[in-house]
């Protein structure tokens, strides 16, 4: 899907929020992916590469590092 932030690449889901990795970082959707918002707030400046769901923690793969939002993607932490 190309998007205005670029290529998104990576998507996870906890309940009903839709997070989509791209080359400028992590991007979130609460309604059914009709709206966005960049969610990447503690992220470096670089492409996410994965994402992955464990329980209620989102872990963001970049090339560098892995990073984890236990706040629903709100804040990344490596």
């Amino acid at each position: 899907t190309n998007t205005a932030a670029g290529f998104v690449c990576p998507v996870a889901a906890i309940g009903t929020t839709i997070f989509a990795g791209t080359a400028d970082g992590v991007f979130r959707s609460i309604d059914n992916g009709d709206v966005w918002g960049k969610a990447s707030t503690g992220l470096p400046n670089s492409p996410i590469i994965s994402l992955v769901v464990s329980g209620a923690t989102i872990f963001a793969g970049t090339t560098g590092a892995v990073f984890r939002s236990t706040n629903n993607g709100d804040s990344w932490e490596a």
